[in-house]
């Protein structure tokens, strides 16, 4: 009965992380699959989604999830550990550099966006 009232919510409220993680809990894991599928579409940006379904997924299709999480979350660091953690697992060494290196572009690339927007890096208060 729950699982029926958390997704006819997510029809009405689809932009609720803390809805799609209870939705997510409470099913099996082809049918959180499925249900992670559609939260992606929803909440494109919250990352612990994109990670959770990169987990569930084989090799191959967690490495497209997660390429595909970086496209949209590119400064997010921890999909690009994630993603070096995955080839790590899969004995794919060689990409883990690769990974690091282009993880440290984007993430250099978001740091100067932020010293050039005119915003404090950091906001010091007393």
């Amino acid at each position: 009965m729950k699982i029926k009232t958390l997704r006819k919510a997510l029809n009405y409220i689809s932009n609720d992380v803390e809805l799609w993680r209870a939705a997510i809990e409470l099913e099996d894991q082809e049918e959180a699959k499925s249900l992670l599928y559609k939260a992606i579409e929803c909440v494109p940006y919250d990352t612990s989604i994109w990670i959770a379904l990169a987990k569930l997924e084989e090799y191959e299709k967690a490495r497209k999830v997660l390429n595909k999480a970086a496209k949209k979350i590119p400064t997010d660091h921890t999909l690009w550990v994630h993603a070096a953690k995955l080839e790590e697992a899969e004995g794919k060494y060689e990409l883990v550099p690769k990974l690091i290196k282009k993880a440290l572009k984007n993430l250099s690339g978001a740091s100067n966006n932020l010293r050039n927007s005119g915003q404090p890096v950091v906001k010091i208060t007393r």
